[in-house]
């Protein structure tokens, strides 16, 4: 596996979304623990994203996700996301943000089945199923082997997907950090959204104070689980490259949790709970924890396709 992985890695010294001069800002080992190899943490001279350096092509990080490769993920990773969490919790999360993209289209209705949907990233397939419930046609986009979901239209690879249905949501939520292109992927999506369809990203934000301070040791810079750290600048000139027009974008935390949800998820019953209290709530989640974006964009119709 590591050779055929050596063999497969890119050189990536200039910026994958603007081309500026890539620097080399940290140096770490990737997440696979039987593995000593290093990789460089880049950042762009000119929009400040972040990348790894080398990449995996694209063909590589398809059969590491399909056969479970502790380099893209940890060896408890499927038992893990196949354990529901609280139905409650899911479903509370998912109608919050489904709400929030209803309002950017007319065809996007909680109560009528009248749009098309498709995710990439499915995961274990919960929120694939719960905005699956509401469409008119789903497809779901996932190379892993750890999919819950009962719903027959779920594929391995987005190149499956049906060319003959355009689609009004689509929606990859922590899914552009692990590709070897992001530019490219979203210009594929574009390519299967209808006229008026809309995209709902997430991924990690590199301009959050956490990231600035603690560069190769934030939670966040995984390679080769994780590939790529978006800034605001690299942000738009993904989008826009990719023939998207972003209408919203802000900063989050993980699962979107507000200053109040954190306090009530606050376990109080362990020990040491006044450093806790401190360094984890009120620093490490409260002040710094909006280290994740989340996007808004809609098929720029005027725009021509870059690629």
């Amino acid at each position: 596996m590591l050779l055929t992985i050596d063999e497969n890695l890119i050189d990536q010294d200039t910026c994958p979304v603007c081309g500026g001069d890539g620097i080399v800002i940290d140096t770490i080992n990737t997440i696979n623990p039987s593995s000593n190899k290093k990789i460089d943490l880049v950042e762009c001279a000119l929009c400040k994203h972040w990348w790894h350096n080398k990449l995996p092509n694209q063909k590589l990080l398809n059969d590491l996700y399909q056969s479970g490769s502790e380099y893209v993920v940890p060896a408890t990773y499927a038992k893990a996301v196949v354990t529901k969490p609280s139905k409650n919790i899911d479903d509370l999360l998912f109608e919050k943000i489904f709400n929030q993209l209803s309002s950017y289209s007319n065809k996007i209705s909680s109560t009528k089945k009248s749009f098309n949907y498709l995710e990439l990233g499915i995961g274990s397939g919960h929120m694939f199923d719960f905005f699956s419930k509401k469409a008119n046609v789903s497809y779901g986009v996932e190379p892993g082997k750890w999919v819950l979901s009962e719903n027959q239209n779920i594929i391995s690879d987005v190149k499956e997907t049906p060319t003959d249905i355009k689609f009004d949501l689509i929606v990859a939520s922590d899914v552009l950090e692990h590709l070897s292109n992001p530019t490219n992927m979203l210009s594929t999506l574009r390519g299967f959204a209808g006229n008026d369809g809309i995209i709902y990203c997430t991924f990690p934000n590199k301009d959050s104070l956490k990231a600035q301070i603690q560069k190769g040791g934030w939670h966040m810079v995984r390679p080769f689980g994780h590939l790529h750290y978006f800034s605001a600048q690299s942000i738009k000139n993904t989008f826009k490259k990719s023939g998207w027009k972003i209408v919203k974008m802000r900063k989050r935390r993980i699962a979107d949790s507000s200053i109040l949800d954190l306090i009530k998820k606050f376990d109080t019953s362990s020990k040491n709970i006044l450093y806790r209290l401190v360094k984890s709530l009120l620093v490490g989640q409260i002040l710094l924890g909006k280290d994740q974006w989340s996007v808004i964009a809609l098929n720029d119709k005027e725009m021509s396709n870059y690629f």
